[in-house]
């Protein structure tokens, strides 16, 4: 059996295994995204699996490049001007099972008053969704902020941001938030180099109604209000599918490249 058939009859199977499971064409998860693959200077408009969004700001999509840092490596800087923001969406509807967990390499600039963002929207409509923004409380250390939005990337559940001052958002950190989706409600939570932060405000139960993901989801990466923020190493990993789909190895290698927008 070659790999292709491999890949539909596992996918398949969870389909049927996970409550809630949605199928679709464009399914590429566990979605991972180094930048490696881009071409240094190449900005949103530019990017190979993801998509300028505008409904997260007015700043340009040259403000939002890739870098090399390095030893092969690069990183996704974005740098919005003065109050500006900058957004992008994965270019295609996704798949999640009961779980998601959503995560990047983050590090904050000293410029800029905004935070980074990273998180995931409704397919066919950007500003609704889920989001974790991240930025610097001005004494060394940073806020976190857990947001749903609902028509702006500022609105947010009725609990506020958290303080740690332990956290210093200047440094590169690995922030990820999870999602379990059951009927009726979405269940959070926030990790940050792998500890889970236990504030009330971080592990927080959407109820109210939920966001409906039943068109697909697609993964959100902002910089707002001049905040300079570089991602690196971004993935998106559904549960409890993610064996089936890693056994197979290098799936998005399949997938061909499409042609870059000017």
């Amino acid at each position: 059996v070659n790999i292709i058939s491999r890949f539909v009859l596992v996918v398949s199977l969870c389909a049927f295994l996970v409550p809630g499971a949605t199928l679709w064409a464009d399914i590429s998860l566990p979605f991972v995204e180094n930048w490696n693959s881009e071409a240094s200077g190449n900005n949103a408009n530019q990017l190979t699996w993801w998509d300028y969004e505008s409904a997260y700001g007015d700043a340009p999509a040259d403000d939002a490049t890739i870098l090399h840092i390095g030893g092969g490596d690069n990183v996704l800087d974005m740098n919005p001007r003065s109050s500006e923001s900058i957004g992008i969406r994965s270019e295609r509807a996704m798949f999640s099972g009961a779980l998601l967990s959503v995560e990047s390499d983050m590090q904050l600039t000293t410029d800029g008053d905004g935070a980074g963002v990273i998180g995931f929207s409704q397919n066919a409509a950007p500003l609704n969704g889920y989001v974790l923004a991240v930025s610097r409380d001005g004494s060394g250390g940073a806020w976190v902020d857990l947001r749903k939005f609902d028509g702006d990337l500022n609105d947010s559940f009725t609990v506020g941001p958290v303080q740690v001052t332990t956290l210093d958002p200047t440094l590169r950190h690995t922030y990820r938030l999870e999602a379990v989706f059951s009927p009726g409600q979405i269940v959070f939570s926030v990790h940050i180099d792998g500890s889970h932060l236990t504030h009330p405000n971080l592990n927080v139960t959407d109820s109210a109604p939920p966001h409906d993901f039943t068109g697909g989801l697609r993964f959100v990466l902002a910089s707002n209000f001049g905040q300079q923020a570089y991602f690196d190493d971004f993935q998106a990993v559904p549960e409890p599918v993610t064996l089936g789909l890693i056994s197979l190895g290098g799936l998005g290698l399949l997938k061909k490249r499409r042609s870059r927008r000017v």
